[in-house]
C-alpha cells in the first residue's frame, strides 16, 4: 500500500505547475466539506467555533450530511448547511459555484481523492486541504500532516496554516428543541420514569463493538443501581437491540430508528452513557454526560473521546473487557 500512495504522489505531481491562487486577506464566503461519519462532524466543532470567531462577518457553508442539520441547528457555528448527495452532484457543484466561495476546505484527514476534487472543483479563490497520499497538488494551501495527533487538534491543523491561532474549546452540538420534546414522548411511551442510562451497542465497524450478551448483563447491573437501561441505536441496530434486551433478566427500553437529532435529545436527558467508541460517544461527551465506553482497534490518539467525565475502558479487542471492569467504572463515574 505504502509503493501505492507514492505512485499515486508522483501521478499527480504534474498538477503542481498549475498556478496557485493566493489566499485573500479577508475571507468573506467559506465552505466546508465534511461529509463523513457523525463523530468527525462533532469532533470538528471546535474548528467551527474558532473559525466563527476569527471571521465573524464572513457567510459559512458546510457541505455535510444528513446529520449536520440535526447537531448544528441553531445557526451560531455555521450560517447554512447543504446536505450532500450521491446523486444529483452536478447541480449541487453548479449552485456551489454560482456562490463564488472565497475559501474552501476539505476537512478531511484522509487518503481520498473525492473530497480533494469535490473540493477543487467548487472553484473559490482560495482551497485548502490535507497533504496526504499526494492530494497537496490539489489544494492551493496543503496542510502538512507529519505528526500524529487528536482529530480536533488535526482539524484545528488547518487554521494554523492559514495563519491563525486557535484556542482550545470543546466539541458542541445544539438539536432542535422539537427535538427534545419528542425525545421526551418516546420515552414515556416506552416506559422510562426517573433517572436512566442510555446503552449504545452499535458501531461503524464490527471490530468496535463489545458482545451482546456482555451488553445484556451490563444492562441488568445497570438496572440494579437505580437507572433504567435504555438501548438506542439507528434502523439498522433493530436486530442487536432486540437479541440483547431478549437476554436481559431485568425490564428495559428500546429507542431505535429515531433520528440523530431525537437521540441525541435521549442521550442528553440521561445520567450516563454507555457504548462503544462511536458517534453517540462524542455525541455525550459534546453534552457533558457521563460516559463509560469500551476502546478496541481504534486508535486512541486520534479518537479518544474529550471530556473530564469520560472513563475509557481500552484493550487490543473489546472482547478482552470484561462485564466487571465495565460495571467497576460506571459505579465510579455515578454519585
Amino acid at each position: 500500500m505504502h509503493a501505492y500512495w507514492q505512485a499515486r504522489s508522483v501521478a499527480l505531481l504534474p498538477l503542481r505547475v498549475l498556478p496557485r491562487r493566493p489566499p485573500p486577506r479577508d475571507w468573506r464566503k467559506i465552505l466546508l466539506v465534511r461529509i463523513d461519519r457523525i463523530g468527525d462532524l462533532v469532533l470538528s466543532t471546535p474548528f467551527l467555533r474558532n473559525l466563527r470567531e476569527a471571521f465573524p462577518a464572513a457567510h459559512v457553508v458546510l457541505l455535510g450530511t444528513g446529520a449536520a442539520p440535526e447537531l448544528l441547528s441553531d445557526g451560531k457555528l455555521v450560517d447554512r448547511i447543504v446536505v450532500y448527495s450521491k446523486t444529483g452532484n452536478r447541480r449541487m457543484l453548479d449552485e456551489l459555484r454560482h456562490q463564488q466561495f472565497d475559501l474552501a476546505v476539505d476537512m478531511h484527514y484522509d487518503y481520498t481523492l473525492a473530497t480533494a476534487l469535490l473540493t477543487r472543483r467548487v472553484r473559490a479563490r482560495s482551497c485548502v486541504g490535507f497533504d496526504m497520499g499526494g492530494r497537496g497538488p490539489l489544494f492551493d494551501i496543503a496542510v502538512p500532516t507529519r505528526q500524529k495527533k487528536h482529530f480536533v487538534e488535526e482539524s484545528l491543523d488547518i487554521l494554523r496554516t492559514l495563519g491563525l491561532m486557535p484556542r482550545a474549546v470543546p466539541p458542541e452540538i445544539a438539536f432542535h428543541p422539537r427535538a427534545l420534546d419528542e425525545a421526551h414522548g418516546i420515552l414515556t411511551q416506552v416506559g422510562v420514569r426517573g433517572r436512566y442510562a442510555t446503552i449504545h451497542p452499535g458501531g461503524f465497524y464490527p471490530q468496535q463493538r463489545w458482545p451482546a450478551e456482555r451488553f445484556a448483563r451490563l444492562a441488568d447491573l445497570v438496572a440494579e443501581s437505580g437507572l433504567t437501561p435504555v438501548l438506542i441505536g439507528a434502523r439498522g441496530d433493530t436486530a442487536l437491540l432486540g437479541e440483547i434486551s431478549g437476554r436481559m433478566a431485568r425490564t428495559g427500553a428500546i429507542v431505535c430508528g429515531q433520528s440523530i437529532g431525537v437521540a441525541a435529545a435521549v442521550i442528553g436527558g440521561s445520567a450516563l452513557f454507555v457504548g462503544n467508541n462511536s458517534g453517540p460517544l462524542h455525541i455525550a461527551c459534546a453534552m457533558n454526560v457521563p460516559s463509560v465506553s469500551t476502546m478496541g482497534p481504534t486508535d486512541p490518539v486520534r479518537f479518544w473521546p474529550v471530556s473530564e467525565k469520560a472513563r475509557v475502558l481500552r484493550a487490543d479487542t473489546v472482547g478482552q473487557i470484561s462485564v466487571g471492569e465495565m460495571f467497576a467504572a460506571i459505579k465510579d463515574m455515578l454519585p
